[in-house]
């Protein structure tokens, strides 16, 4: 099994609320990898939707931001925003870039899949010297200074193409990743 995978098995089970393993011995694992995976706001916001997809029957991504801010405002979702870095008494703080101080801007009703899905989700605004950093359900983030790419992402026209596509197939590996985000699944069949 590739790191990627491994990675993505960790960060998946505690996206979902598994956390009982922190009293198990394998807790430094766990919170090593869900650090690891959400070192940044946008990492996070990106993280949180693939743990709202993944908690919603069919899969689908939120509707609008109240609908993501009551899921994430549930306290039984505190255990799992702590060991993600998100302060769970002031969740709209999530939503706002580390790099530019503006809001995150997100895409709505995505649809993910019970494998994870490999979506651009959340996204900076300005970004810093013309790049701007995008998220990933895949808890991978994507620099992108170029506009018709980041559009292209936005409207939902972008095929991530960087793990593998939801019907099981090898995709090529092209994306450029920042950091050392781990992934959570597979790319869209778009």
């Amino acid at each position: 099994m590739n790191k990627i995978r491994m990675a993505s098995l960790a960060f998946a089970v505690a996206s979902v609320g598994i956390i009982g393993l922190v009293g198990c011995g394998e807790g430094d694992f766990v919170a090593n990898a869900v650090n690891e995976a959400n070192k940044s706001n946008i990492q996070r916001v990106a993280n949180c939707y693939q743990m709202f997809q993944m908690n919603t029957p069919g899969y689908k991504g939120p509707k609008d931001l109240d609908e993501f801010k009551a899921f994430l405002s549930d306290p039984s979702r505190k255990k799992n925003l702590e060991m993600m870095g998100v302060d769970a008494a002031n969740i709209g703080a999530l939503f706002v870039s580390d790099r530019d101080n503006e809001e995150i801007k997100i895409r709505f009703g995505v649809p993910g899949s019970s494998r994870g899905s490999n979506d651009p989700v959340a996204f900076e605004t300005t970004g810093v010297e013309g790049v701007r950093l995008v998220g990933f359900t895949s808890s991978h983030v994507k620099e992108v200074s170029d506009q018709a790419e980041y559009d292209s992402m936005f409207e939902g026209k972008y095929v991530a193409d960087d793990i593998v596509n939801r019907d099981g197939g090898s995709a090529p590996q092209n994306a450029t990743d920042v950091g050392k985000g781990t992934g959570a699944g597979a790319a869209p069949g778009k």
